[in-house]
């Protein structure tokens, strides 16, 4: 006995491409979400890196700025007991070295923190202390206009990507819920053939075949795929609106 057998469905549109579009573009969305943590990383690791060198540049310039408001305290006093500057002189003198040391202060705070963004940020041992090696010079001019610099910035943004990839993602899901409107089709065909030997009296191969359709509809389901289907689109509206 032989039989052969085959089935064909087919639904207002292709359900299974667009279910493996969709399955695609997440995967195509995850990859853009892992290099835009990883930009992200690096951009955040270069200013912790910028604002720590600054902090040193700081906290020099401001030791460099005591010892020259102590020489011109010490000046001041030297005049004020030879009786040749006044008082004033002395206080004003004082002032400016508190605040001088009051700056270095803060660029040790902002060297401090620094490097503890850093550390947090790489992941490393809270007992590592980064230290910067590279001389502080002029990188050069920058060369775009503020209009080029925008463009070239937000080619550079995997976000506007991923979003135009959800835009797709979603026009597929509507899709989707839109064909459970509409009735789904399926065909089937079969043929068969049985070697009859022993059979009297005309012994010898009989075959047949058949075929058929079945129509699958339902009717009505609570306005839920409708519901759905209008969802799907004002998603994927709210999507352009945010690319």
């Amino acid at each position: 006995f032989f039989s052969s057998r085959r089935r064909h469905t087919r639904l207002q549109g292709d359900w299974s491409s667009d279910v493996c579009s969709s399955d695609l573009k997440v995967v195509k969305i995850n990859e853009l979400e892992v290099k835009r943590q990883s930009e992200d990383t690096r951009l955040g690791t270069t200013l912790d890196y910028y604002t720590l060198q600054e902090a040193d540049e700081l906290i020099k310039i401001s030791q460099a700025a005591i010892v020259n408001a102590q020489e011109i305290l010490d000046d001041a006093q030297n005049l004020y007991a030879a009786k040749v500057g006044t008082r004033l002189d002395v206080l004003r003198s004082q002032v400016i070295l508190a605040n001088n040391n009051e700056e270095l202060s803060l660029s040790q705070s902002l060297q401090l923190n620094a490097r503890r963004r850093m550390v947090q940020r790489l992941n490393l041992p809270e007992t590592v202390t980064i230290k910067t090696t590279d001389p502080v010079k002029m990188a050069g001019n920058w060369k775009l206009s503020l209009d080029q610099s925008i463009i070239e910035a937000y080619k550079n943004r995997n976000e506007l990507d991923q979003v135009l990839i959800q835009g797709d993602i979603l026009k597929n899901q509507q899709r989707l819920a839109e064909l459970t409107l509409f009735p789904k089709f399926s065909l089937f065909g079969s043929v068969s053939a049985l070697n009859i030997l022993d059979s009297n009296p005309n012994p010898g191969i009989n075959n047949g075949y058949a075929v058929g359709a079945v129509v699958l509809w339902n009717l009505y389901d609570g306005g839920i795929s409708q519901a759905n289907a209008d969802l799907q689109a004002q998603k994927e509206q709210i999507n352009q609106t945010r690319f």
